[in-house]
């Protein structure tokens, strides 16, 4: 099912191929703008090579895809600039060594120009995120060093984090990386918030069961389309795998 409501992501017989056989696809996908999607398939599913696919850090091996307007891969620093990535165990997982704050400053010093002060934790474009993401949950202490924190927290942290670029789009992997179904379920709530109608928030999960029924769900072996939201509904041949 095609919608013709204004796409953040639209693929057509997207696809990523490696010498080993298929990864994900095809796969034809519409999402609107303002929605939270969930990548659900088993272990292995091409679940984070399509988030990073979507996010333009990977490539694909056939299909056509189309992100924030523009055509992948011509496109690829315009959606890497305006998009953001979270919880990707392999690519931005902290040093557990650096505390709250030092990651902040670290992430916030490469966003800035460089004429202009690097936020501190105290400062609004800090704390927004963080209260937004962990609401009535209370944040890790700035100085508290990151392999102390409970694995929730270092989750959360994650996704406040990629926030403060403001993207317009977040992937974020793995939720079901936290073990327990209630810590899974506080970390969909919290990308619920975060879905507006200036973020489109796509999530990685292993079993279906485990996500929010309001949550649409899509597998990265298609094909399937996000079906249109009525006003009432809640909230070819093998290359080798090229990461950009």
């Amino acid at each position: 099912m095609v919608t013709n409501e204004p796409c953040v992501i639209r693929a057509r017989e997207l696809q990523l191929a490696s010498s080993r056989g298929p990864v994900y696809g095809p796969i034809d996908l519409d999402v609107p703008a303002g929605r939270l999607i969930g990548l659900v398939s088993p272990e292995g599913g091409g679940r984070t090579s399509l988030l990073l696919t979507l996010a333009g850090r990977m490539r694909f091996t056939a299909g056509t895809l189309t992100v924030l307007d523009r055509p992948l891969p011509r496109s690829t620093a315009y959606v890497q600039g305006h998009s953001a990535l979270a919880n990707f165990a392999d690519i931005d997982a902290p040093d557990d060594g650096l505390t709250p704050r030092e990651l902040f400053r670290e992430r916030a010093g490469l966003l800035v120009p460089l004429w202009r002060r690097i936020p501190g934790w105290g400062d609004r474009s800090v704390q927004g995120p963080l209260e937004q993401v962990f609401a009535d949950r209370t944040p890790p202490a700035p100085d508290e060093q990151i392999w102390r924190l409970e694995a929730l927290d270092r989750t959360l942290l994650a996704i406040s984090l990629a926030l403060l670029g403001r993207p317009h789009l977040l992937v974020v992997d793995d939720i079901d990386a936290l073990h327990h179904p209630a810590d899974q379920l506080v970390t969909w709530r919290a990308l619920q918030r975060l879905t507006s109608p200036d973020l489109t928030v796509v999530a990685s999960a292993a079993a279906r069961e485990l996500v929010p029924p309001e949550v649409e769900a899509i597998d990265p072996h298609g094909p399937l389309s996000v079906p249109a939201r009525s006003a009432d509904t809640p909230l070819p041949p093998a290359t080798p795998i090229e990461v950009l």
